[in-house]
């Protein structure tokens, strides 16, 4: 760390850290204990722990589950027949690593070499009480035997007793032996560590440029917990604005993860990794898992428009899609966000179009990609809108005026127009529009926010009415403020644990709508279960409605 100047909050790495791969960081230990603690103190007032945020996850069906693992073996009493077995098990699943104890690194590299599978070992384990000494020693072992990754044990006692700069002088030094691209975790072991605690070992992590966070050893009382994984994970996007990173730490969840339901939990928390023995069942279950959902799809053979799609509410939708069987076209005016969407999704099922839902033009180029690559169209979610920041009604800009009225209505106007003919034609059609709670129950400072999802709300009625002889159907969905982008907004610039919870307090559940949430929405009044339902505004806002 080279200086202390900045926002509040911030504790800068030095220039030329391993961070920013320009070589080793040249690491100092004159920050006291106390500079160390008022530091801590500053991030955690600006950590936000929301319990309905839902992390992307990687397919449970296919190989990406498996390259969040690593494949742990950590008992004493093990013997060479086991690490064999293990590494196995790890070249047929694809897993992200094996994990095992220093004098085990050397015989699994060898196991391993020609796949893409790396040796994780380790250091100072499982107590972390060990000297620097011993750890340098341990590490530089494991290193000279292969190992591109380094689990190291955290001394919780020393952090208990508040010794900050004692800790943050041996990661620093570790981080000095192992540069980049070996990857360090540092183990906290959370079941001994109250949230402060967990907040400082997050902090001292980012400081010393490690790469991961992980909860536990898996010897030591509980092993990850969500609202341990979701607070790290809150930590590591804090410590990557504070401090001079151009990346940010992630999270590895470990002890007690033995099922898919573990997993998913996990990685919906924030997690990044797994450690885990259990890897071979996980994602065994995953694939089962996935195979009986198909049987069991909603949308199997149908393909859906999705505006939007890049990000947020329309992402989750497009995800949620695919998951029940339905082909996807992301009709998103953002290449870099709507490709990378698409990308993420199996090829077969979801492609991406990049257009403008204001142009009459491009709904028609959006219908004619859609019967060019899967043959038809059958569902459209007119999900793309924007908000204005809150704040009174006079003082929004005449552009922000024009461009909340363009974007939020006119797309019905437009895919009407474009794909109403081809829905008759078929005698078969829904279109699903993203309306708001903000449209039957209008607030304050949101005025013209609501106004136009207020005209969503009253075109979906009228073209209900309207369309029902072609056998097409209109809904729309009123989802409360959503864990997107559009918050700070919502909040009037700045999101504050003050300004969620004035928000949340008007709503009976108690938090946030996610992108989960509506997306189920979204997809019933696209299916075949809602087949005598037309003209609703369904709300998806936790019962504010209410109030």
């Amino acid at each position: 760390m080279a200086s202390r100047k900045g926002s509040s909050g911030t504790l800068a790495t030095a220039k030329g850290s391993p961070a920013n791969g320009a070589g080793a960081v040249k690491m100092t230990t004159r920050y006291t204990d106390e500079e160390w603690a008022k530091f801590v103190a500053e991030v955690e007032k600006d950590i936000v722990v929301t319990s309905n945020v839902v992390y992307r996850c990687p397919d449970i069906g296919g190989p990406a589950l498996a390259e969040t693992i690593d494949h742990t073996l950590l008992k004493l009493e093990a013997r060479a027949v086991q690490f064999d077995d293990l590494c196995a098990e790890a070249r047929v699943n694809g897993f992200a690593t094996v994990c095992v104890r220093p004098q085990w690194v050397q015989k699994c590299v060898m196991d391993l070499k020609g796949s893409n599978v790396k040796v994780a070992c380790v250091v100072g384990f499982h107590e972390g009480t060990y000297d620097l000494l011993h750890k340098a020693q341990e590490a530089k072992q494991a290193m000279r035997g292969g190992a591109s990754e380094l689990d190291i044990v955290l001394n919780y006692d020393e952090l208990k007793a508040g010794q900050y700069a004692s800790i943050y002088n041996e990661l620093a030094t570790l981080r000095l032996q192992a540069p980049h691209p070996v990857l360090l975790k540092l183990i906290i072991e959370t079941s001994q560590l109250d949230r402060s605690q967990i907040i400082s070992a997050c902090a001292m992590a980012a400081a010393a440029n490690f790469d991961f966070v992980k909860t536990s050893t898996g010897y030591r009382g509980h092993g990850a917990k969500e609202e341990d994984v979701r607070l790290m994970a809150a930590c590591c996007e804090r410590l990557a604005v504070g401090m001079n990173h151009d990346r940010r730490m992630r999270v590895k969840a470990s002890g007690g993860i033995r099922t898919i339901e573990d997993a998913m939990k996990m990685l919906e928390a924030g997690a990044g990794r797994l450690g885990t023995s259990g890897g071979v069942w996980i994602v065994k279950e995953g694939k089962e898992t996935v195979e009986q959902s198909r049987s069991l799809s909603r949308l199997e053979g149908k393909t859906a428009i999705i505006t939007g799609a890049g990000m947020g509410l329309g992402e989750g939708i497009a995800r949620k899609f695919v998951d029940e069987g339905a082909n996807v076209l992301l009709f998103e005016i953002s290449e870099e966000h709507g490709q990378k969407v698409a990308d993420s999704l199996p090829r077969e099922k979801a492609v991406f179009y990049k257009g403008d839902v204001t142009d009459l033009e491009h709904w028609v180029g959006a219908l004619k990609a859609c019967l060019d690559h899967f043959g038809g169209l059958d569902i459209v979610v007119n999900n793309a809108g924007v908000v204005h920041r809150s704040g009174p009604s006079p003082a929004v800009p005449r552009s922000e005026y024009d461009r909340i009225m363009s974007i939020n209505i006119t797309p019905l106007y437009q895919s009407a127009k474009a794909i109403h003919p081809h829905f008759a034609a078929q005698h078969s059609g829904v279109f699903v529009n993203l309306s708001s709670t903000s449209a039957p129950r209008p607030r304050p400072n949101l005025v013209w926010y609501a106004g136009s999802k207020g005209a969503v709300s009253a075109i979906t009625k009228g073209l209900a009415a309207e369309f029902a002889p072609d056998g097409v159907r209109c809904n729309a969905l009123c989802p409360v403020v959503a864990e997107t982008g559009m918050v700070r907004e919502v909040l009037g610039g700045a999101d504050t644990v003050e300004g969620r919870q004035g928000l949340t307090r008007g709503i009976p559940l108690g938090r946030f709508a996610t992108p989960w949430d509506v997306a189920c929405a979204a997809c019933f009044l696209a299916s075949e279960e809602a087949g005598f339902i037309t003209g609703v505004e369904l709300p998806v806002d936790g019962g504010r409605a209410l109030n």
